[in-house]
């Protein structure tokens, strides 16, 4: 497969070949608070208020009743929040929507780790997201610069080794 079918192989909730890698970032991590409301409005979701989990940045926390609405992926997947473990996501949610990111915790793991507590982070949240298809591996967020180099090699690495 090449990257364009592998990609679109895991969005159609198929095992593709080797789990598709996504090297972009985002430089905020979710949907504006007002973006939010007139989305949910838009698409006549419940009126509850949204709820604000960055108070400086003004972004909403994000609900699952947009995910009934038809959305079908979910990026990005920052696994060090509230009501974000992976394995519950994967159960409740997997078949149907694509989880594009949570592959390694930017803020813990991939900063402060060894390279084998990378290596096994790495290999774990593969385990759980990829199964059955309907994921993309990216970091949870942008890579910090105090990420050792040798830590990013073996996030590839590990990408490699369960691809193999």
């Amino acid at each position: 497969m090449n990257s364009k079918q592998r990609v679109l192989t895991a969005i159609n909730h198929r095992q593709p070949d080797k789990v598709p890698v996504d090297l972009g970032a985002t430089p905020s991590s979710g949907i504006s608070t007002i973006a939010h409301y007139n989305l949910k409005k838009h698409l006549n979701i419940n009126n509850k208020p949204v709820r604000v989990y960055d108070v400086v940045q003004q972004l909403a926390e994000p609900e699952w009743e947009i995910i009934e609405a038809g959305f079908e992926i979910l990026n990005p997947v920052q696994t060090n929040t509230r009501d974000m473990d992976p394995a519950t996501l994967k159960k409740e949610f997997g078949r149907d929507i694509t989880f594009w990111g949570g592959g390694v915790d930017t803020a813990t793991v991939l900063n402060n780790g060894t390279t084998e507590e990378v290596r096994k982070h790495v290999l774990k949240r593969l385990e759980i997201f990829s199964k059955g298809g309907g994921y993309v591996f990216n970091t949870i967020h942008n890579i910090l610069p105090d990420v050792p180099p040798e830590n990013i090699i073996t996030m590839f690495k590990a990408i490699e080794e369960f691809n193999s």
